[in-house]
């Protein structure tokens, strides 16, 4: 049960900073 925590913990960071990574050049493109 322990380990499942961890997993979805992971999972969930990985997933946020996937997000953050392709939302970079979106950003970027929208500042110019």
């Amino acid at each position: 049960m322990e380990m499942e925590k961890t997993m979805k913990k992971k999972c969930l960071y990985l997933a946020i900073l996937l997000l953050f990574w392709a939302g970079q050049p979106v950003y970027l493109a929208a500042e110019k």
